[in-house]
């Protein structure tokens, strides 16, 4: 500003924008980890700059996950608002990572428009601690066992369920479990822990519960009243007998007479159950069911008394038995000598039978029975030994008979039975030695046998085949029963075979030159054949090729690295070229981070002799000072660049030292004329006659310096100036006036000229500045205006080309700069286009996760119009190619079955030739292998005399016409759900209904009952299915019949869902015959099941390249593997082509590898996704994932350096 008096003054201030950030930090728990249900507490913070923002209310948008619940987990809120710090506490539902982030809002013109979004903090969220509690601890048999499950943390029944295996006792849902073990073995109770949400497990508890047993005894047999008085005869000294009533002991029992035996048990068991049983029965009364009991035999005999004992529900607790010898007899009672005389003589015959002698025991038992017929035990013991001496009789013929036909272990079982009755009868000692003597015969051939077979089995371990062949065919010839010897015969043939494919491998291996995989090939071989010649042959051809080109790959790597450390990094180049020819396998890594060294100085290099050059073009512009910093930045950290041979550091040293000597001596001249010509107030005259002979001189050094010519000008001026000062002042102020009132005009452009006419005259400093500030606010409007502009003019040219996200980036970018309302609107309505087409891909995506190509191909195009996005446009392509591809493949199959059942209708009326023409037609459309083997069956039939169809005059027809889908079906749904289906099918026509049985884990059951109706063809059935209350139509079906007829995989679908079941015939429903001869039983396709995840260390975080760990996951039972899918993001380049994925197990087995198929990433990156379907069953332990280009597979420090991998597979049976 200036004032009435010429005095002019200016004043600035400066505005900082600051930038918001959105801190987020997790405050509890410490770690990373939470369990399932586990929470965890954020607390987020926005800065303006370094401090607090400080301003309106801020709205909070936390990451919007299911499963991850902010606040109540009954009723989540996402969005919270308050000042600048906030909290929120989420629960997490599902083990996994779960990235956790916040994004800030702020209410502009009636809008929420986002200022800041924080970083992600992953969260892993694990499997909980599960602890069973039984009680009681030691339970006893019969005793309820209750089984309580808690974890830990705890959590509630909407996060996680439970569900109980107790084999033989009981299977169901709940936190809670009970049982009663029924004996004493021990039991053994699995719970599974799964999250309610997804229903995947997350842990399981096992508990194995002993149960103990009871003693049970039962006491001695006594006499209720006293002992009896029997008539005995005791003989004396000298042989004369007496004779009288004796008290009989208390352990001799009578007929008739009570005994009484009492029952324990220890511990005391609840409610006990008492069964007694007497053997033989039927002469001591019926037993009792208390704890005593009480027996009154009518016969004498020995009689086992037997109590088991059992709970309330039946469970046994345990058994005991008791002798009771019941010996004196009702003769014997009323004192009969005959009777005595009886026992006498049986007492006799007890003792020669047990001597052998059981003919003359039955004589003397029918003696004694004939003597006193009422002694039962002796008609009782006559009868039994006359049915064993018959008995052993028929033993010992069978022996005899079994023994000729060399059957000897047949008759060494009827030798132990026989020997079981009566074995010192003289025919069965006589057996006994014919049967010792066959055995010894047989014996001498199994061992001659055995010791050939071992012979055979030490020749094949020490590598001699051909020698363990002939043995093991000797072993068989002597001996052919021995099954082992033939059973090694194959054993032998296999492992030949096998030895020559492993070496056959090894060699094409070698051949290209991929000796490590050779070697690891060759290992298991020679570990199993390591005595076998041709194995020893091809370990030392591969020790000698090995060692042939690792020497000289070594040599030629080392030649690389010695051409670095000399700085040569051009010939390293070269150098490393060559030995990328000789495949150098393991040491490719070493060679790449050699070359990899030499690009990257050999760059730095070449870009220091670029500047060096620079600099010497503006040394010969007489540009000295920039020349000297040119030189200073060529020279600056160069010393490990250059090469002894390289002549840069001499040559551009002698040029750095003359600019530096010129630049030096312009300083000192351009210091002296700015003071002559600068210099207030004005030197004298002689100083500044010295001033232009100095710019004599300057000007001579640097010609091209228009300053020098300025202060040669100024000096001559001020010189002048003295006489001319009177003149210059009037005109000055005249000058300045006029710019003043131009400037209050708002002629900034006509003011700065009429300032700078004014300083023409009369020098002025303030004025200079007031110019300087008028010129620098001139020049910021116009470059406002400019790069406005431009940057439109950019984004409207971007947009042109397809490219709209650019352009819409940088037309908002103009209006950084300047604001036109047309241009706003322009921004905005690009940016309403912008979301609704994100808004129908989004569509397009969840319907292609459906499967439902052609309507999210559909809202792909429509996107299309909204937003260009080429990368979508080849997405677009490979779909439409794939739904072309599937309604083709549809086409065939459809064609195909027409004509399989038009030839199916041929054949039903014998038109058999025609038949099998139009089954070669449907084969011709659609290839089917149990179709063809079929139609050869039909052709062979027809070659029988006279062109018959068969011998037995009937021809095979196909599946398709017989009632194979009629029956009852049995499946179980991944909820557990039982679901029952009864089919009739008639024709090509299936109808039909459905039970669904659902337990709940409150105890509580269901029942859904329903109808299907549709069509069969081939082995194929589809229809609709309903609700069994009414008429409607509630979804749909498609059904495949499995070979054998006796399962089918159907697809259920409604409006909301899709289930798939696999339904087993049930138990006695046959699969119908056919009424004329053979079925065929072709199918389709068999879907393989669809496994879950297993492994996943993805994340969502930027990535890098060549993994700096191995990638490994472990199994802790066996599992098929479905899926492995590794990432290949490359910095957004993806890869040209797709490689192969193999496991490697820790115990050296390798699987592997699988050719990959390459799928598109995020904005179209070709073959960013690598997957593999191996489908092969891995046992427990830990894997390791080789992927066959590691140098574009992508890894960050979220997955700890290892490759970004995806595993998916379901139990192995």
């Amino acid at each position: 500003m200036t004032d009435q008096d010429g005095e002019s003054a200016s004043a600035s201030v400066n505005i900082q924008c600051n930038t918001v950030k959105v801190k987020l930090t997790k405050e509890s728990p410490k770690e990373n980890t939470v369990p399932v249900g586990g929470k965890a507490t954020f607390f987020a913070e926005v800065f303006s700059g370094d401090k607090p923002f400080s301003g309106p209310t801020l709205y909070y948008l936390w990451e919007h996950n299911p499963d991850a619940l902010f606040g109540d987990p009954k009723n989540p809120s996402y969005e919270t608002s308050g000042g600048a710090q906030v909290r929120n506490t989420a629960t997490f539902r599902k083990v996994g990572t779960i990235p956790i982030w916040v994004t800030v809002l702020r209410e502009i013109d009636g809008r929420k428009v986002t200022i800041g979004e924080s970083e992600q903090i992953p969260i892993t969220v694990g499997s909980p601690e599960l602890t069973i509690k039984v009680t009681p601890e030691k339970p006893s048999v019969g005793q309820e066992v209750t089984l309580q499950v808690t974890t830990k943390p705890v959590m509630g029944d909407d996060i996680i369920s439970f569900w109980w295996e107790i084999p033989g006792y009981w299977t169901g849902t709940g936190d809670k479990a009970s049982f009663k073990p029924k004996d004493n073995k021990p039991v053994k109770a699995t719970v599974h822990a799964k999250t309610k949400d997804g229903g995947d497990e997350v842990g399981t508890k096992d508990v194995t519960i002993t149960p103990q047993s009871y003693e049970v005894t039962i006491s001695e047999p006594r006499y209720l009243e006293s002992p009896p008085q029997i008539w005995k005869c005791d003989t004396q000294l000298g042989g004369a007998q007496k004779c009288g009533m004796v008290t009989v002991k208390p352990t001799e029992f009578a007929v008739h007479r009570d005994l009484f035996m009492k029952a324990t048990i220890k511990p005391a068991a609840e409610s006990p159950r008492y069964r007694w049983t007497v053997d033989p029965s039927g002469s001591c009364g019926f037993p009792s069911s208390g704890s005593e009991i009480r027996i009154n035999c009518s016969n004498t005999g020995t009689y086992t008394v037997t109590l088991e004992m059992t709970n309330a529900d039946g469970a046994k607790l345990g058994k005991a038995t008791q002798s009771v010898n019941v010996s004196i007899s009702q003769a014997t009672m009323e004192g009969s000598k005959k009777s005595q005389d009886a026992f006498d003589r049986l007492a006799n015959a007890k003792n020669l039978v047990k001597e052998g002698k059981l003919d003359e025991g039955i004589a003397l038992a029918d003696e004694a029975a004939r003597t006193d017929p009422k002694n039962t035990e002796a008609a009782s013991l006559a009868t039994r030994w006359k049915s064993e001496r018959t008995q052993a009789m028929e033993h010992v013929a069978n022996i005899k008979k079994l023994a000729d036909t060399e059957k000897l272990d047949e008759a060494e079982r009827e030798l132990k039975a026989v020997k079981n009755l009566h074995p010192k009868y003289q025919p069965v000692a006589d057996a006994e030695k014919l049967l010792a003597g066959k055995k010894d015969a047989q014996t001498k051939k199994t061992s001659q046998s055995a010791v050939l077979l071992e012979k055979a089995r030490k020749e094949a371990h020490l590598g001699k085949l051909d020698e363990a062949m002939t043995s093991a065919s000797e072993a068989a010839k002597v001996d052919p029963k021995n099954t082992e010897a033939a059973k090694y015969i194959d054993f032998i043939k296999k492992e030949k075979d096998a030895a020559a494919a492993g070496l056959e491998g090894v060699k094409k291996l070698m051949d290209d030159a991929k000796y490590q995989e050779a070697s690891n090939a060759l290992v298991p071989l020679k570990n199993k054949y390591a005595y076998y010649p041709p194995v020893q042959k091809m370990a030392t051809e591969l020790g000698e090729a090995w060692r042939s080109w690792d020497s000289k790959v070594k040599e030629a790597v080392g030649a690389v690295r010695m051409a670095n450390e000399r700085r040569e990094f051009a010939k390293a180049l070269e150098l490393a070229k060559k030995a990328r020819e000789m495949k150098p396998g393991p040491y490719l890594s070493t060679l790449a981070q050699q070359e990899e060294w030499a690009k990257r100085w050999e760059a730095e290099k070449e870009q220091k002799r670029r500047v060096l050059k620079s600099a010497e073009e503006r040394l010969k512009n007489q540009d000295y000072d920039g020349a000297y910093k040119a030189f200073q930045e060529g020279f600056q950290n160069a010393n490990n660049l250059w090469a002894t041979s390289d002549p840069e550091p001499g040559y551009y040293g002698k040029l750095r030292e003359e600019a530096f000597t010129k630049q030096k001596r312009i300083g000192e001249l351009m210091a002296a004329l700015r003071y002559a010509a600068e210099q207030t107030p004005v030197p004298p005259v002689d100083v500044l006659e010295r001033g232009l002979k100095t710019a004599a001189e300057a000007a001579a050094l640097q010609p091209g310096n228009g300053q020098i010519k300025t202060y040669e000008n100024a000096i001559t001026a001020r010189i002048q100036k003295v006489k001319e000062d009177a003149t210059r002042v009037t005109e000055a102020k005249k000058w300045r006036d006029q710019g003043e009132a131009q400037q209050k005009q708002n002629k900034i452009t006509e003011a700065i000229a009429s300032y700078r006419e004014s300083l023409k005259y009369v020098p002025d400093k303030t004025l200079e500045s007031h110019i300087a500030v008028l010129e620098g606010e001139a020049k910021k409007a116009t470059d406002r205006k400019q790069n406005a502009d431009r940057l439109w003019q950019e984004g409207s040219a971007l947009i042109s080309q397809g490219r709209p996200s650019d352009g819409l980036a940088r037309l908002k970018e103009s209006l950084q700069y300047g604001q036109d309302a047309e241009r706003v609107r322009y921004v905005q309505d690009l940016e309403a286009r912008k979301t609704k087409a994100q808004s129908l891909r989004d569509e397009g995506a969840k319907l292609q996760q459906q499967n439902l190509l052609k309507d999210a191909v559909a809202r792909y195009n429509e996107s299309l119009k909204y937003w260009p996005d080429s990368g979508l446009k080849a997405h677009i392509a490979t779909l439409e190619t794939k739904v072309s591809q599937n309604q083709e493949t549809e086409n065939r199959k459809a064609q195909a079955r027409q004509l399989r059942d038009a030839a199916y209708a041929l054949q039903q009326q014998n038109r058999v030739r025609e038949a099998i023409g139009k089954y070669r037609e449907s084969l011709n459309v659609w290839p089917d292998p149990k179709l063809e083997d079929y139609v050869r069956q039909l052709e062979a039939s027809l070659a029988g005399p006279a062109g018959t169809p068969s011998s037995s005059g009937q021809t095979p027809v196909p599946v398709s016409s017989q009632a194979g889908w009629s029956g009852t079906w049995k499946a179980t749904g991944k909820d557990r759900e039982e679901v029952i289906f009864a089919l009739t099918q008639s024709g090509n026509r299936l109808s039909g209904t459905y039970t669904v049985l659902v337990s709940f884990s409150s105890g509580l059951k269901e029942t859904l009952n329903g109808r299907l109706d549709g069509t069969v063809s081939g082995n194929r059935a589809s229809g609709k299915w309903g609700d069994g209350k009414d008429s409607r139509t509630l979804g749909t079906f498609d059904a495949t019949m499995a070979s054998g007829s006796n399962s089918f995989r159907v697809t259920i679908k409604d409006a909301d869902s899709t289930d798939t079941y696999t339904a087993v015939r049930r138990a006695g429903q046959a699969v119908p015959a056919a009424s004329t001869g053979r079925m065929y039983t072709g199918s389709w396709s068999n879907a393989p099941r669809k496994g879950g995840v297993l492994f996943n260390n993805g994340n969502i975080s930027g990535v890098s390249n060549n993994p700096t760990r191995a990638t490994v996951f472990s199994l802790a039972k066996p599992h098929v593997i479905t899926l492995i899918e590794n990432y290949h993001w490359n910095n957004g380049r993806g890869t040209t082509s797709a490689g192969s994925i193999g496991l490697r197990g820790s115990d050296g087995r390798t699987y592997g590898p699988w050719a990959v198929s390459g799928h598109p990433g995020q904005g179209g990156v070709p073959n960013a996704y690598w997957r593999c379907q191996p489908n092969v069953a891995l046992p427990a332990g830990t894997y390791t994932v080789v992927d066959s280009d590691p140098a574009t597979w992508s890894q960050n420090s979220g997955s700890q350096g290892s490759g970004h991998t995806r595993v998916e597979g379901y139990p192995a049976n």
